[in-house]
């Protein structure tokens, strides 16, 4: 299965498949373009989907998270596997990758 990222709409994406270090170059330019193209002051990332993350995972995640900043943006984490929840945690970046 390949790493899909959909916009169900302006202000919702869902991540879908594997996302680790060899999906990731597939995936980070669209989200950086869909952050770009979006009107949406906040934006949800699905997470429910995900069959696989690794570090290299949170390291994205924190990438759109601070391109989105810079765009004047907010990115929401929603429905993060627990594997990824314990990368950021043992990480200690759950101050800054906050998801419900």
């Amino acid at each position: 299965m390949s790493l899909l990222l959909n916009a169900v709409n302006d202000h919702e994406w869902v991540l879908q498949g594997p996302l680790n270090v060899e999906t990731i170059r597939r995936i980070w330019r669209k989200g950086h373009h869909l952050l770009d193209k979006t009107s949406a002051k906040q934006v949800t990332l699905n997470l429910q989907d995900l069959t696989h993350s690794d570090s290299a995972s949170v390291a994205l995640l924190i990438d759109w998270l601070r391109y989105a900043n810079a765009k004047g943006k907010t990115l929401r984490l929603n429905h993060v596997p627990q594997k990824m929840q314990d990368l950021i945690r043992l990480s200690n970046l759950q101050n800054i990758l906050v998801y419900e």
